[in-house]
């Protein structure tokens, strides 16, 4: 079942992906979370997105290595020097990833479980780290560690993304434009690989009209 009344407006609302488990009502901002055949509300998401820094949106499409997606839910970050953003993505072969989006960089990567992990405190920007990837090792780059903290979200999410969840993200650079990015975070540790993207390769369409452009 993924079709729900919302518990504050009564509203129907329609989490479209088995995998989120986290939505913000469109009509009433209410924070919901997915619990088996119910919704719980826990709470509101007051703020509102400054829409004047992205053409990105709820609904826009772009490819990926041939494969089509669709946003469909955003989470902003602040850290101490500003805020970025990352854009939940579904794609055409019933897969879903991010496509992030800070300082003019597209990054899309996807989770991979099963990764054995290094304690934040060990890692220093500039520093190399290996991880088990699989059967395979990787060697990354430790390019940026942030504390976070979540500001405000729309969409369907496949966590909980409440006002002042906090985090550390940690930017990993490889060869040949590969991306990845460690988020320690309340509810876990997850682990992210995939690669930087040039704006015109993402082939994105229905974005947002931003003026100037």
């Amino acid at each position: 079942m993924n079709e729900f009344s919302c518990p504050s407006c009564g509203a129907a609302v329609n989490f479209v992906s088995k995998a989120s488990v986290f939505m913000v009502c469109p009509y009433c901002r209410s924070m919901l979370v997915r619990q088996d055949v119910n919704v719980e509300n826990i709470g509101k998401m007051a703020e509102t997105l400054d829409e004047n820094t992205t053409p990105l949106q709820l609904g826009t499409e772009g490819v990926y290595m041939d494969k089509r997606f669709a946003l469909a839910g955003r989470v902003r970050l602040a850290w101490s020097d500003g805020s970025w953003d990352e854009w939940y993505a579904w794609f055409n072969d019933g897969s879903h990833g991010w496509l992030a989006q800070a300082q003019g960089f597209y990054m899309v990567s996807f989770q991979v479980p099963n990764v054995n992990l290094p304690e934040p405190s060990t890692l220093i920007v500039g520093n190399r780290i290996d991880l088990e990837v699989g059967f395979d090792g990787r060697s990354y780059r430790v390019d940026d560690i942030k504390k976070t903290t979540c500001v405000v979200a729309e969409g369907e999410l496949p966590f909980k993304a409440p006002k002042g969840r906090n985090g550390i993200s940690v930017d990993l650079g490889g060869p040949d434009d590969a991306f990845a990015c460690i988020e320690y975070s309340e509810d876990g540790t997850r682990f992210f690989e995939g690669r930087y993207m040039e704006f015109d390769e993402l082939k994105l369409s229905f974005m947002r009209i931003l003026d100037g452009w």
